[in-house]
């Protein structure tokens, strides 16, 4: 009996150590708080936890456990791993600008001069840190703007963006390719892309129908209905380009009127445009005529080529263009 009571004794004081022991053995829970910006991880004695790059991370040695993603350990049950080499995590800010249409350029549709055609530019910072304070900037120039700004004075977080519009509006009334760069700078990254806009030149349409100024310098009237503009007097400067589009019509008007139209600078009929002449179209010594439409010389039109070599009417690509004269 005594020999019982002593084992009974033995389990009763042995068991309850044991447990103790297996208590304590166990590490206690460590809870994870960053203070500053992520990703970040905590370090246990032989292996540690924490979030990287929107995954949460548990190391054993040398040996890393990656989860799906941080909500898969928040929601459910994690799905973890093994990863070699211990956590992967990058502390350093990368950015990129887009939309580009070839690498490191963003080319703007062609735009007509007077006319503005803006574009969304989002800046993102892909990498693992904060990208400190931004500003945009734009090297010097006269046709390109930033119509809005939401990136200067913030500091782009991991995996965010901000964006920017650019606009393009070309002024010149000369056929002209300009180009710009567009700088994101931030105190830890920074990047570039060069912007690229192209104008045909002056669009013939209600506002240079009627304008009475150079390079223009027309006395038409537009019909909206027709798209057409018919010129009782008018002159093209030297050095600037007009463009007939596709749709659209000049007319030098009733030569009985005394109509007529000077071009000193280069008229370009595109395909579906066309230029009928019952007038004086005169192309002057600089003077030069791309027909890709219809050029119509009316019954009563005369075209007249000054110094002969030095004005030209040019048919592009033959069969695109045709030339019809029934004057003289």
């Amino acid at each position: 009996m005594k020999r019982r009571a002593r084992i009974g004794l033995m389990f009763d004081y042995l068991i309850p150590a044991m447990l103790l022991s297996l208590l304590l053995a166990i590490p206690a829970p460590v809870n994870i708080v960053s203070t500053g910006t992520a990703p970040f991880f905590t370090a246990l004695v032989n292996s540690g936890v924490g979030v990287a790059n929107g995954y949460a991370v548990i190391t054993q040695g040398l040996i890393s456990y990656v989860s799906e993603d941080v909500n898969s350990v928040l929601v459910g049950s994690p799905s973890f791993a093994p990863v070699s080499g211990g956590p992967s995590v990058s502390t350093t800010p990368s950015l990129s600008i887009s939309p580009t249409t070839s690498a490191g350029a963003y080319y703007y549709e062609a735009t007509y001069s007077s006319e503005i055609q803006s574009v969304t530019f989002n800046v993102t910072n892909a990498g693992g840190s904060s990208t400190g304070l931004l500003a945009i900037k734009l090297s010097d120039s006269s046709v390109f703007t930033k119509s809005s700004d939401f990136c200067t004075g913030r500091a782009l977080a991991p995996k965010s963006s901000c964006s920017v519009i650019i606009s393009y509006a070309p002024i010149s009334g000369r056929a002209e390719t300009d180009s710009v760069f567009l700088a994101a700078n931030g105190k830890r990254a920074s990047t570039s892309i060069i912007l690229i806009g192209t104008s045909p030149g002056l669009m013939l349409d209600q506002a240079t129908c009627s304008s009475a100024s150079a390079p223009t310098d027309f006395s038409g009237i537009w019909n909206s209905t027709a798209s057409t503009c018919t010129v009782t007097t008018g002159a093209l400067s030297s050095g600037y380009t007009l463009v007939v589009p596709s749709g659209t019509k000049m007319i030098v008007g009733n030569r009985a009127n005394g109509s007529a139209f000077s071009n000193y600078g280069t008229v370009n009929v595109e395909s579906g445009g066309s230029v009928d002449n019952y007038g004086a179209f005169t192309d002057e010594m600089s003077g030069i005529v791309n027909n890709r439409g219809a050029f119509t010389n009316e019954f009563s039109g005369t075209i007249t080529f000054e110094n002969g070599v030095s004005g030209n009417i040019g048919i592009i690509n033959g069969y695109l263009g045709k030339f019809y004269n029934y004057g003289s």
